[in-house]
C-alpha cells in the first residue's frame, strides 16, 4: 500500500504543473492520471505520443507475449482508441500529439464516451483472457500491463482490481477499473489498471 500511495502522490505531484493550463473542472488528480497514461506511450519521452508510438511499439511489446492472432487484436484495439480519444476532431487528427493538446481534448470527450469505453474494456479483456474463462488470472493480467511498460508490483495492482477478493479479475471489475481511470477526479486504487511507471 504504502508504494501504491508514493507512486499516486509522485503523479499528483507531477500533475500540478498541468492543472494551471486545464480549462476544465477536474482536479489535480484526473489531470495526473491522464498525464500517466500519456507517458505510458510517450515511449521515447520527448513530450509527444505519436501514432507509431501508440499503435506500432505497443503491438510489438503486445507481440512478445501474446499469440499473433491477439497481438492483432491488439492492433486493432489500440488503432480504434488513437481514433476515438487521441486523433480526432478535438486534436485536428494529429498524429503527434503533446499532453497540452490532448487534455482538452479528454476533457471534452469525458462526458460522451460511456458506451465507447465499455466496448474497448470488453475487448481488452477478452484479448488477454487466454484461457477464455471470462475471468484474468495474475498472468494474464501481467501480460496486459506488460505491453503498457508498466514497472509497478503486478499483484498489488491486480489485488486493487480485484475487489472481491476472488483471486481473479471479471469482467466486471476489468469495466470498473477503466471506469474509475477514466471518470474519477478523486483517488481511487482502481485507478491503475493501466499500471504505473515508478
Amino acid at each position: 500500500m504504502a508504494i501504491k500511495l508514493g507512486i499516486l502522490m509522485l503523479v499528483v505531484v507531477v500533475a500540478s504543473n498541468d492543472v494551471k493550463d486545464s480549462k476544465g473542472n477536474f482536479t489535480g488528480h484526473w489531470i495526473s492520471k491522464e498525464r500517466a497514461l500519456f507517458n505510458i506511450f510517450d515511449v521515447d519521452e520527448d513530450g509527444l505520443v505519436t501514432k507509431k508510438e501508440f499503435i506500432d511499439l505497443t503491438t510489438k511489446r503486445a507481440e512478445q507475449v501474446l499469440v499473433s492472432w491477439r497481438a492483432k487484436a491488439v492492433y486493432g484495439i489500440l488503432s480504434n482508441v488513437y481514433q476515438t480519444w487521441w486523433s480526432n476532431e478535438n486534436t485536428n487528427y494529429k498524429t503527434s500529439i503533446t499532453f497540452e493538446e490532448l487534455l482538452p481534448a479528454f476533457e471534452k470527450e469525458v462526458g460522451n464516451t460511456s458506451k465507447a469505453l465499455a466496448q474497448v474494456s470488453q475487448d481488452w479483456f477478452h484479448t488477454f483472457d487466454l484461457d477464455c474463462d471470462d475471468k484474468l488470472n495474475v498472468d494474464e493480467y501481467s501480460k496486459f500491463l506488460t505491453i503498457l511498460r508498466n514497472t509497478a508490483p503486478v499483484q498489488d495492482i491486480f489485488d486493487d482490481i480485484d475487489r472481491n477478493g476472488s483471486g481473479h479479475i471479471d469482467g466486471e471489475e476489468f469495466l470498473n477499473g477503466f471506469q474509475h481511470s477514466w471518470y474519477d477526479i478523486n483517488a481511487d486504487p482502481a485507478d491503475f489498471i493501466f499500471g504505473s511507471q515508478n
